[in-house]
């Protein structure tokens, strides 16, 4: 039984089947992936998005 309280609301979850493959580019471009993505994650987070910021960020250090 669910009982729905006043102002409860539900959040999408978003599962990341598969991990992603590794970002490709210079690192400019890299950082410019990061950037975007975080705008896009302060607006809407997520999990998938959170994922790519890391890919991103790790493979810029490699």
């Amino acid at each position: 039984m669910r009982i729905d309280l006043p102002g409860q609301f539900d959040l999408p979850i978003q599962v990341a089947h598969q991990s992603p493959s590794t970002p490709e580019g210079s690192k400019v471009e890299l950082a410019e992936r990061i950037a975007k993505a975080l705008i896009k994650y302060e607006a809407r987070p997520s999990s998938a998005l959170w994922i790519e910021i890391q890919a991103c960020a790790k493979a810029i250090l490699k």
